[in-house]
């Protein structure tokens, strides 16, 4: 319990921390993998797959996602079980970060927390 709410609370800190910047650093992003390794090193594969997934999306997109979450999306990856999950977390982090850029009309849009928001909910479906 108090594991998964240290993982939650780097997450929340890193999510608040994009939304005010619009960057995720580096030195979250290691603290959450130095917290997240030990216990799921199982799933590095899955991590892999993840960030194979969200490089082809930069690529595709020219270059609009930003670096800080397609490194996110590895460590993210971790956290999940299967393929499955996978596609879920994306799926849903799209859609709301798409409702919230559609809503805000910004320039630019703080994707970490639609990545967080899609892994917590692929994890409890």
């Amino acid at each position: 319990m108090l594991f998964e709410l240290s993982i939650f609370l780097v997450l929340l800190w890193i999510a608040l921390y994009d939304i005010r910047n619009h960057l995720v650093r580096n030195l979250e992003l290691f603290a959450l993998l130095l917290l997240v390794i030990p216990k799921y090193w199982e799933n590095i594969d899955l991590a892999i797959v993840s960030l194979v997934i969200y490089v082809a999306i930069n690529l595709v997109s020219l270059g609009k996602l930003g670096m800080g979450d397609i490194k996110l999306s590895f460590v993210l990856g971790f956290l999940l079980d299967s393929q499955f999950e996978i596609s879920i977390s994306i799926g849903v982090a799209w859609v709301l970060d798409g409702i919230y850029a559609i809503t805000r009309r910004a320039k630019s849009v703080p994707f970490a927390p639609f990545m967080i928001l899609g892994t917590y909910f692929a994890r409890i479906l």
